[in-house]
């Protein structure tokens, strides 16, 4: 699954200039389908029903609270006391070097009452805040109660918080009407924002509480959903086994020793489960054995055959890969097909007798020992074999997935697997804390396919901004990193020897924000600065657009598919906020940088971009290619699917 992410990356990394100022996007990565469980999706309302829920909740809010006060202050900082014993007791349980919080200045503060001092808040606020340094799970309870103390302290001291604050509730419902649109992705995180200071005031406030826990629920449904079908996945999984076997066992108080022959066949099998995924790992075999048993002087030839089946089952269950123990059985018959007496024996006919005479009370308990041998071999095979591959994948999952969304605030918290009986599906929520998912479900899928993806916009531009917000990106290094990861990619990007950009910073809020509407993909890009050497030039908005579209093309009889993108018209870049439409005029310090990014775009943007079948790679290699189906952008919502051919 995680191929096909980085396989769909490089596709729309081709876009060569967007690469460098949205390296996010080659980073970052209804009614319900045919086979979906109703539960496979949450309850969400219509615009309208949004709306009017929302506004009966603004208008109580304006009447009914109070501002608030000093009390309010000393009941947080006990909270924060109490968060900083927790924390300290639980950072010197970790690893030295782990965390180098000092908190006892804080604490300290925190202990004067009589005279006490807020700046020790502000500080550890602001070394909390500073991203990537600390664990946010660790540290997140205490950084949320400071940040909510320094919300109500600047709420205790506003005369005009009152006035302010019923203007505020008064503007949500026009606000989040204008978000629901699609078509102002950059409000995100000024909602987000607003999200946060109506949760920090929710316990002097609780109105205030309740509008932000609506717009979480609102905003807070799954924004990234993939589909694979258990015949794609299958060609992963499918081996075909021939192999000798060399029998060397003791089967009661037998030695026994020979070889065989070992044929079968690898599959897998998906169980339909709407809480996780259950995917069944099958063996099956047909086996073959010549044997020689000595016990003693006695020696018994046989022959074996018979089916050997194997299943050990995998369970996929938020971030947790678990696996239970191997299962087998088999119908082994084996048959005698000779017996006799070895070596010295002083009575050898005597000896042969009593052992023809034995023998057929001795063989169901051999027998069975023999099938419990040939069960325990195949469980003994697929655990270890089965349980390395897992433990591969899920250290190469940690590394390539979980750590560097950790990193970013991005984890996907709620995610879920489920199985049907022919598709496995993962569905997430890609947001930081308080920002927004989506507000309705994904669009239905047309049609059967092999891999599917559908993206809503909040989650591109969520990532964004969670991690190119207010990020300076030196070119050089990028080239760099580019080169050693992309190779081929970086072989297309060429600098501009004449005018060369050393560095660009991103805006601080919005950096790149993504619309899906009427299957047009408008990127928007903010730039804050950019620099030539020595020299700094002011930012630019720059708002690109491509038209997507299936085409079918025919060659040698063969019907083929592309996912085609073209461009819907000529790039625009102007400075921040600026309407070429309004009379004024531009700056004249805007106009060197913007020929310059503007020439680059004309130089780099392909008016058509084409998405071909993909070939793929490892697993499955050389078995067939993933087809272009079906492409849609609308709504807020970005689908593509394929199918394996």
């Amino acid at each position: 699954m995680f191929y096909i992410f980085h396989s769909l990356m490089r596709y729309f990394q081709r876009f060569n200039f967007l690469l460098l100022l949205l390296a996010v996007c080659g980073n970052t990565q209804a009614a319900n389908p045919q086979g979906v469980s109703a539960r496979a999706f949450k309850q969400t309302f219509t615009q309208s029903e949004i709306l009017e829920r929302l506004q009966v909740l603004c208008d109580a809010a304006k009447e009914g609270e109070r501002k608030p006060n000093d009390a309010d202050l000393r009941q947080v900082r006990t909270q924060i006391r109490a968060a900083v014993d927790k924390l300290r007791a639980r950072l010197a349980r970790q690893p030295a070097g782990r965390e180098t919080l000092q908190l006892e200045p804080l604490r300290q503060s925190l202990l004067r009452t009589s005279d006490f001092q807020p700046d020790a808040i502000t500080e550890t606020y602001q070394i909390l805040a500073s991203p990537n340094e600390f664990d946010a799970e660790i540290v997140g309870p205490l950084f949320r109660l400071l940040r909510k103390y320094l919300t109500l302290e600047l709420a205790v001291k506003n005369e005009d918080f009152s006035e302010e604050y019923r203007t505020f509730c008064g503007g949500i419902p026009a606000f989040v009407e204008t978000f629901l649109s699609g078509e102002y992705p950059e409000y995100g995180p000024a909602l987000t924002d607003a999200v946060v200071w109506l949760s920090d005031l929710d316990e002097c406030a609780p109105l205030a509480g309740r509008i932000a826990a609506f717009l979480n629920e609102t905003f807070g449904h799954s924004n990234l959903f993939v589909q694979v079908s258990s015949d794609f996945l299958s060609h992963a999984f499918q081996r075909t086994i021939e192999e000798p076997l060399l029998v060397n066992d003791r089967v009661l108080d037998t030695r026994v020793h020979g070889s065989g022959q070992v044929s079968g066949q690898t599959s897998i099998e998906f169980c339909p489960n709407e809480d996780r995924a259950q995917i069944k790992l099958l063996l099956t075999t047909q086996m073959s054995t010549n044997t020689v048993g000595r016990n003693g002087p006695i020696r018994v030839s046989s022959t074996g055959d018979g089916s050997v089946w194997g299943e050990k089952t995998v369970f996929l269950a938020d971030d947790l890969f678990r696996t239970t123990p191997a299962r087998s059985s088999t119908d082994l018959a084996i048959r005698t097909t000779g017996i006799g007496v070895e070596g010295r024996c002083l009575t050898p006919g005597i000896v042969l007798k009593i052992a023809q005479n034995q023998l057929p009370k001795r063989k169901p308990r051999y027998d069975a020992e023999s099938r419990r041998i040939a069960v325990s071999r195949l469980n003994s095979r697929l655990n270890s074999e089965v349980d390395q591959q897992i433990n591969q994948l899920f250290a190469r999952y940690r590394k390539e997935f979980r750590e560097p969304l950790l990193e970013t605030g991005l984890f996907p918290t709620p995610w879920k697997f489920q199985t049907t009986a022919t598709e496995l599906k993962w569905s997430a929520l890609v947001a930081a804390s308080f920002q927004q998912g989506a507000a309705s479900n994904p669009p239905e899928l047309p049609d059967h396919s092999d891999i599917a993806v559908r993206v809503h916009q909040t989650a591109l531009n969520n990532a964004a901004q969670s991690q190119w917000a207010g990020r300076r990106i030196e070119i050089d290094e990028f080239l760099s990193q580019l080169q050693e990861k992309y190779p081929k990619l970086a072989e297309q990007i060429h600098r501009d020897e004449e005018d060369p950009l050393t560095a660009i910073t991103f805006a601080e809020k919005s950096p790149v924000s993504l619309t899906f509407k009427k299957n047009l993909v408008t990127i928007v890009v903010h730039i804050d600065r950019f620099e030539q050497d020595e020299q700094e030039h002011p930012g630019l908005d720059i708002t690109i657009k491509y038209r997507v579209k299936v085409e079918k093309t025919g060659e040698n009889g063969m019907e083929t598919r592309n996912f085609v993108f073209e461009k819907a018209e000529a790039p625009t870049v102007f400075p921040p906020g600026f309407d070429p439409n309004g009379g004024a005029r531009m700056g004249a310090r805007y106009f060197a940088i913007r020929n310059i990014v503007m020439k680059r775009l004309d130089q780099e943007l392909q008016d058509t971009f084409v998405v071909s079948p993909v070939e793929l790679e490892e697993q499955w290699k050389d078995k067939g290619r993933l087809i272009p189906q079906t492409i849609a952008a609308d709504q807020g919502w970005l689908a593509v699917s394929f199918l394996f051919q």
